[in-house]
């Protein structure tokens, strides 16, 4: 084999190696469920971008070691594209179940604190406010983060302060309760009004009266 055929079987080589990690990586973008659309054309527009520098590297090698060696930085860079597309797949997934345990939460608590009865409608429209105003924190945060670690954090961080509010929502809820309870005495009973003590009163009285009139028509007839 002449130095001229080794080029070109060492340039086959590479050329093929690049068309190999370009199909793989390929697939592995469109079977990646997380990514959006934008996502997902983003990255292939790199990979085929990364293919066609790799191609003209590998055709412009004058020796079996340069068409090698441009094949093989060509396959990483590419190989590379596939593992950023597996990261920002795992942190959009982070974020969609982050953002969704921050919902469910905060809807969890916005039921609980509109079934408390004994809660005002003031409070309980201050406590829906809290609840929509840290649920839309626990968002601004999850969005922000950089990291799956940091999105699932922020959810949970979230979900705590929504759980919090519920707390203090039972809590009022129970202060009203004691303020609204009738007043017993030191044995449980129910402490009578001054209109049913007046009316005690008043029925003893008039059993009395007539009582006495009664014995004194018993006299008289005697």
């Amino acid at each position: 084999m002449g130095y001229r055929d080794a080029v070109t079987n060492a340039q086959g080589n590479a050329s093929s190696a690049i068309d190999d990690a370009t199909k793989k990586t390929k697939d592995i973008i469109n079977n990646l469920s997380d990514l959006t659309p934008e996502q997902k054309q983003n990255l292939t527009d790199q990979v085929n971008s990364e293919q066609k520098k790799a191609a003209d590297n590998i055709n412009n090698a004058t020796t079996p070691e340069g068409a090698t060696s441009a094949g093989k930085q060509g396959v990483k860079i590419i190989e590379d594209l596939g593992i950023k597309a597996k990261a920002e797949n795992a942190l959009n997934k982070a974020k969609k179940d982050a953002t969704d345990n921050v919902n469910n939460a905060a809807d969890k608590a916005k039921k609980e604190i509109e079934g408390l009865s004994n809660l005002t409608p003031e409070q309980k429209q201050n406590l829906t406010d809290q609840v929509n105003s840290e649920q839309k924190k626990a968002i601004d945060n999850i969005n922000n983060a950089n990291t799956p670690e940091g999105a699932t954090s922020a959810g949970e961080q979230g979900v705590m302060n929504i759980q919090n509010i519920v707390k203090t929502a039972n809590a009022e809820n129970a202060q009203n309760q004691k303020k609204v309870a009738p007043s017993t005495n030191k044995k449980g009973a129910k402490t009578p009004n001054t209109a049913d003590a007046s009316a005690l009163a008043g029925s003893g009285i008039a059993g009395i009266i007539g009582s006495l009139l009664a014995a004194l028509g018993l006299r008289k007839r005697k």
